[in-house]
C-alpha cells in the first residue's frame, strides 16, 4: 500500500494508524520491521509519538501487548522514553482476554515477554518504580504463570524421556535445556537474560521438542526461574522495611531465599499498602 501512495501516518476507519494496529497485534513477528523498511524505501517518515484513542503511544501499546521485538524496533528508532508511561495492571490484563491461560507457550510469552521488555527499557535508561513492578507481578498472578501444575510428577525433570530430549535442546554452546533446568535460579540469572528466554523458548519455541507431558511443568519451571531475580530485587528493600530495619540486609536475602515468588509479591503489596495509609 505504501508503494502505491498510501500515507504511513494516515488513520484507518477505526481511528488507528497502521503502526498502532501492528503494535496491538498478538504476534511478535516482523510486520513492524517490514513497515519501517517500506517507509524508508518510499522515503516516508513515521510519527513515533502518535497516540491511539486511549492516549497511548506506539511504545506503550507494544509494551502492554508484550511485544519485545516491536519494542526493540521502536527503541532503535528513538521512540521517546522521557514521557513514556508504563502500562498499568489493567492495561496488561488486556492480553489475558485471548483466553490462552491454559497454554504453556502463552504463559512463557507473558513471563519472558514482560521481563525482556523491562530489560530493554532499563538498558535505555528507563527507571522502574514500585507500581511498575506491581503491575507485572499482578499480571503474573492473574495469568498463573508461576503456579505449578498439579497433574505432573514433582520430579518430572528426572524422567528419562525428558532428560534425553532436554540434553538435545541447545540454548547456547555447551549449554542445554537440561543444564538450565538443573541450575539454581540465582546461577541461571547469570547465564541467561530474559531476552534469551524469550528468543529461545517463545520465539523459537524450543519446548515443542520435548514430550507433551513435560511441557507445562517445564514452562512453569522456566517462568519461575527467569522471574526470580526480578521478584528478589523488588522484595529486598520492602522486606527490610517491614522488619523496621531490625535485620541486616544480608539476612533479608537469606529470608528471601526461602520464600517463593508469590510470597515476595505479597511483601511488596504489604509495604505499598502501608505507605499509602501513612500518606
Amino acid at each position: 500500500m505504501l508503494r502505491r501512495g498510501a500515507e504511513s501516518n494516515s488513520a484507518h476507519a477505526n481511528g488507528l494508524k497502521p503502526l498502532h494496529v501492528i503494535c496491538q497485534r498478538n504476534e511478535d513477528n516482523d510486520p513492524i520491521k517490514i513497515f519501517f523498511k517500506n517507509c524508508d524505501d518510499v522515503k516516508q517518515t513515521v510519527n513515533l509519538h502518535a497516540r491511539d484513542k486511549e492516549g497511548r503511544t506506539l511504545l506503550e501499546c507494544a509494551v502492554a501487548r508484550l511485544l519485545p521485538r516491536a519494542v526493540d524496533v521502536l527503541l532503535a528508532k528513538n521512540a521517546n522514553l522521557s514521557r513514556f508511561v508504563f502500562p498499568t495492571a489493567a492495561h496488561f490484563t488486556e492480553i489475558l482476554s485471548m483466553g490462552l491461560l491454559h497454554d504453556y507457550h502463552f504463559k512463557l510469552r507473558i513471563a519472558a515477554g514482560a521481563l525482556s521488555i523491562v530489560e530493554k527499557l532499563e538498558n535505555r535508561g528507563y527507571e522502574m518504580i514500585r507500581s511498575d513492578a506491581l503491575a507485572i507481578m499482578e499480571l503474573f498472578a492473574l495469568s498463573k504463570v508461576l503456579e505449578k501444575p498439579t497433574n505432573v510428577d514433582e520430579r518430572w525433570y528426572e524422567h528419562g524421556k525428558f532428560v534425553s530430549r532436554a540434553k538435545e535442546i541447545m540454548i547456547c554452546k555447551d549449554f542445554s535445556l537440561y543444564d538450565l533446568v538443573r541450575l539454581r535460579a540465582k546461577d541461571a540469572a547469570y547465564k541467561l537474560t530474559p531476552r534469551s528466554y524469550y528468543e529461545e523458548f517463545v520465539y523459537q519455541r524450543k519446548l515443542n521438542n520435548i514430550f507433551r507431558i513435560h511441557k507445562e511443568a517445564c514452562a512453569i519451571h522456566l517462568c519461575v526461574k527467569l522471574s526470580r531475580k526480578f521478584f528478589h530485587e523488588w522484595a529486598q528493600d520492602p522486606l527490610w522495611k517491614l522488619l523496621h530495619g531490625k535485620m541486616p540486609i544480608e539476612c533479608c536475602d537469606m529470608v528471601i531465599e526461602n520464600l517463593d515468588n508469590d510470597d515476595l509479591h505479597h511483601i511488596l503489596l504489604a509495604v505499598t499498602s502501608k505507605i499509602s495509609k501513612q500518606r
